[in-house]
């Protein structure tokens, strides 16, 4: 996740920290850094004892396809 309404990750994302995130057991929001997903998870709950949505964009990564996939 790299951004949940006004909050957003304010920094490149290494490699070696989406691998580490995948391996956790539990995973809040998806956010590789825990600072800012406090401070999304802040958004969200407000926002959830309004009543209220927020937007949320995510990044998709994939490493190692093979080349031509995403012209099928």
């Amino acid at each position: 996740m790299i951004a949940v309404g006004p909050v957003r990750l304010e920094r490149a994302v290494a490699w070696d920290e989406i691998v580490a995130l995948s391996r956790q057991p539990e995973v809040l929001l998806g956010c590789v850094d825990a600072e800012t997903e406090v401070r999304m998870k802040g958004v969200v709950d407000e926002a959830y004892l309004t009543g209220d949505t927020v937007g949320g964009v995510f990044e998709v990564v994939a490493r190692g396809v093979p080349v031509g996939l995403d012209r099928m």
